[in-house]
């Protein structure tokens, strides 16, 4: 089985945070972008390979504390649910070990530049690893 976890760190920006001096929210959706395809780019060339592409459906996020102009945010991810052509990535951020936000991205397989629906490729699902709850682990 695949790599079942994966971590991306990013400095925060200047130009990144708001007038309260903290990482503005649009940002985070970059962070977890950014570590989903530095994720995916580490496994291979899926795309290309499977005839394959993703696309979000649906996004959650919560905040459990803030990021500042500085701040290295850690960002893990790993799968939380696979189902036939849509699954689950859970994000985990954190400055320093202290939490700052979760959230869980639904995916759906698509044919590449089709944008139809299809199964997600077995190489895929391998590459990437079982589903963990890696957000359970992040509760606190």
């Amino acid at each position: 089985m695949g790599k079942s976890r994966f971590r991306a760190s990013f400095r925060v920006r200047f130009g990144e945070v708001d007038r309260q001096g903290v990482v503005y929210n649009a940002h985070y959706m970059v962070f977890i972008d950014e570590t989903m395809e530095a994720w995916l780019a580490s496994l291979g060339d899926f795309r290309e390979e499977h005839g394959w592409d993703m696309m979000l459906k649906k996004c959650s996020l919560e905040w459990q504390g803030s990021a500042g102009h500085g701040d290295e945010i850690d960002v893990d991810v790993a799968v939380t649910r696979w189902g036939g052509s849509s699954w689950s990535l859970g994000y985990v951020g954190s400055v320093d070990e202290r939490p700052v936000f979760t959230a869980e991205v639904l995916y759906v397989s698509v044919v590449l530049n089709q944008n139809v629906p299809m199964r997600t490729p077995e190489g895929i699902r391998e590459a990437m690893g079982d589903a963990t709850d890696i957000l359970g682990s992040a509760a606190q």
